[in-house]
């Protein structure tokens, strides 16, 4: 993995270069901090997975129990810790808020786009190229999403990002000790992706570098190195592993067993099942604002040594190969592919602008610009199904702003295509427009918090709090901090943890003579889905207080006379 471009042997060549990293550096950390972090907590969290995960990393954060992951708190094996960690991580130095609850995958993202610029200055040596790399790489609509939502998405690509940028590393400068640090850190990576999303963070690097080496006629180095990776991963994995198991014995077994082999392979038991062709325009949108590299990636990337082309064209498709390959399929799964994405695309977009193809740059901007016009033309001749202009017309206008915005980004290139990288503005216009632009009635359909939040004094008084939906209940414990919520007719990813708290649950039929004896306790506030099966008994029930929104309605019941020995639900309320 040579140097491709310019040599760095002159002193003063070293010094330009230096300014010229700090100069496109400083430059993209700005449109980090605009694009990603300064609207940040603008957006409620959204369920399933925002409502989910901020209130793990709360209750981690109040609780103190660093080791065994809880969530609602009842034992909750899905994913290992780290990724926990980070979020707990930075609720506990900024307080739980929506900014510091997404602050972690944002992070992520960040410290990845510049992980890709190192990566492209080690292989090319040059700052420009290495710009347009980390650039085009948080600008793509795949990594800007995945990086200000919360999910295990980001840093698990972090992590990835981190092996790619060490095997770069272990080759570039062709010495015994940058290949001895590069695998090392290649292993505490694995280890770092094992404990935030499982086994197949050790999966993906083994399916990249073996037939790399292979084909590079370096497979010696898989008995000389590859040890110190797997050395490293297991000291990095084996701390906490051991404690977890002293901990709760049923955690390896219930995450390998169940969460892998069940998920990966079986029929019946797989979440989120979608063809093995899904990931392919999920890939194609993803790449959004680059649709026109892809056309010209091929010629382009020939300017590359043969090593380093088929190294970023193995971290393409053997993530790509491996996530189609699995029964459950989610949009973010093939975040780790987009690194080497973002490299070939920044390579093309430089080698087209050193040749002068303007015409291949101006096809950027169409691309672009087509883009942004679909999306008005959906907007415009749909808006009687989503907005309701009578409540939405400032969500409306913000829409349409946002969308002409994008289209005509895509035309500044077209008219100017020497500006393509300004196309990188289309996810800041994105960050800045989508908080405003969603319908009232949409938000309180994605959005349990929003209507919550509505009743907050009614639950603060509230003795016992129920809910039908898991990612509902995770709403309402992360607006009153209380992890007592009783989770009603839904059992889904909760089923493992209510075998420890029976109590916890309650069905369709006995909730008339639970109902009676929990309101001996205080009012009992319930947060129900319309469109679940449970929810017609209890509105038979005649609750003192009823609101709905959306798809969402509260029902309360006042408390009944009686003492708190009469409660047969009594729990431990939270200090």
């Amino acid at each position: 993995m040579a140097a491709l471009h310019c040599s760095t042997n002159d002193r003063s060549t070293r010094d330009a270069a230096r300014r010229s990293a700090l100069r496109y550096g400083g430059g993209i950390v700005l449109f980090y901090l605009v694009t990603y972090i300064v609207p940040l907590g603008w957006r409620p969290l959204l369920a399933p997975d925002e409502t989910r995960y901020a209130q793990i990393g709360s209750l981690m954060m109040r609780s103190g129990d660093l080791v065994v992951p809880h969530f609602l708190g009842l034992r909750y094996f899905e994913k290992p810790i780290l990724g926990y960690w980070l979020n707990a991580g930075a609720q506990w130095l900024l307080g739980s808020s929506n900014f510091s609850a997404r602050l972690s995958c944002a992070l992520a993202a960040g410290i990845s786009g510049l992980m890709v610029y190192r990566m492209a200055q080690l292989l090319w040596r040059n700052a420009r190229c290495a710009a347009c790399c980390a650039l085009a790489y948080l600008s793509m609509l795949m990594v800007f999403c995945t990086g200000t939502y919360i999910s295990i998405d980001a840093p698990l690509s972090l992590w990835m990002t981190a092996i790619m940028l060490s095997g770069v590393w272990a080759y570039a400068r062709d010495s015994r000790a940058s290949r001895v640090w590069g695998y090392l850190w290649i292993g505490v990576a694995s280890g770092a992706g094992v404990m935030t999303k499982g086994f197949l963070a050790l999966a993906i690097p083994v399916l990249v570098m073996v037939p790399w080496l292979m084909v590079t006629r370096r497979t010696r180095h898989l008995w000389t190195y590859g040890p110190l990776a797997v050395l490293a991963a297991v000291l990095t994995v084996l701390p906490w592993g051991l404690i977890v198991h002293q901990r709760d014995p049923q955690f390896w077994s219930f995450f390998f067993w169940h969460e892998h082999i069940q998920r990966f392979f079986s029929q019946t038991e797989a979440q989120h099942a979608a063809p093995c062709y899904f990931f392919v325009p999920v890939v194609l949108l993803g790449l959004f604002p680059w649709w026109g590299s892809v056309f010209h990636m091929r010629d382009q990337s020939r300017g590359m040594a043969p090593a380093t082309r088929r190294y970023l064209l193995l971290w393409c498709v053997m993530p790509f190969l491996f996530f189609s390959c699995a029964r459950g399929k989610l949009a973010p799964y093939i975040l780790p592919c987009f690194p080497a994405l973002a490299l070939l695309v920044g390579y093309t977009l430089y080698a087209l602008y050193l040749k002068h193809k303007l015409s291949a740059l101006r096809w950027h901007g169409l691309w672009a610009a087509l883009g942004g016009a679909a999306g008005l033309m959906l907007l415009l001749c749909g808006s009687g199904h989503h907005f309701d202009l009578r409540v939405d017309m400032f969500a409306y206008v913000t829409a349409i702003v946002m969308l002409c915005a994008v289209t005509l980004l895509g035309l500044g290139v077209v008219w100017r295509p020497r500006w393509v990288m300004s196309l990188a503005l289309i996810p800041t216009a994105l960050a800045w427009g989508i908080p405003f632009c969603m319908p009232v009635e949409r938000l309180y359909d994605k959005a349990p918090v929003v209507f919550a939040q509505q009743h907050n004094d009614l639950m603060a008084h509230s003795a016992v709090l129920v809910s039908n939906g898991i990612s509902d209940a995770a709403a309402l414990s992360w607006l009153t901090r209380r992890d007592d919520i009783v989770i009603y007719d839904a059992v889904g990813e909760l089923a493992f943890g209510l075998q420890d708290h029976p109590e916890r649950w309650v069905s369709v039929d006995a909730l008339p003579g639970w109902l009676e004896q929990a309101r001996h306790c205080g009012r009992v506030t319930m947060m129900l889905d319309n469109d679940q099966d449970s929810f017609a008994p209890t509105l038979a029930l005649n609750p003192d207080i009823i609101d709905t929104r959306g798809t969402y309605s509260l029902l309360s019941f006042a408390a009944r006379p009686g003492t708190a020995e009469r409660c047969a639900v009594a729990r431990q309320r939270p200090q």
